[in-house]
């Protein structure tokens, strides 16, 4: 992959992902959902831009970002999972009414957790460190080296077989 191409592919990602990021922090449920869909789209393309231990410690920096995320959405889906339910008229409503307020609560403090793993965050640092790790990989690869390729062909029949089992 050239440079100009894994760039961009590095910057979109970040771009969405500071475009979630600061309505994510403030609890808002659809802004955190993207927040997270960035992260991961984000952590996998650094594959693709860039091997070795700078690859792999951008990785783990955006895998953190995505763990800081992870809590507060599971229980945005189960609050999501209790309105469907609560169209079920064999389940008591007040049941429903006890674990939304119980769920509520536990959201409210795991939203706070996850603003201050988000402040601690630094995303220019973390663009900057991606940024350079996609130019300095292509400026160590040789034209036409298709160990890059190879690779990314060994994940992605990795990722089939996952899906071919899963399904």
């Amino acid at each position: 992959m050239r440079t100009p191409a894994a760039e961009y592919l590095i910057r979109q990602r970040m771009a969405a992902l500071e475009r979630f990021l600061p309505a994510a922090k403030d609890g808002d449920v659809r802004s955190l959902h993207q927040a997270r869909v960035a992260t991961r789209r984000l952590r996998a393309a650094v594959p693709l831009c860039g091997t070795g231990r700078k690859a792999d410690k951008v990785a783990r920096a955006v895998r953190r970002l995505t763990r800081a995320l992870g809590p507060a959405r599971e229980l945005d889906v189960a609050l999501q999972i209790l309105d469907e339910l609560q169209q079920n008229e064999d389940i008591p409503r007040a049941a429903i009414e006890r674990l939304r307020a119980s769920i509520g609560e536990e959201r409210r403090r795991l939203q706070e957790q996850m603003r201050e793993q988000i402040e601690e965050f630094d995303l220019q640092k973390m663009l900057k460190r991606a940024v350079t790790l996609v130019r300095k990989d292509c400026e160590d690869r040789p034209t036409g080296d298709s160990t890059a390729a190879a690779l990314n062909r060994v994940r992605t029949a990795r990722r089939a077989q996952r899906l071919e089992a899963a399904i």
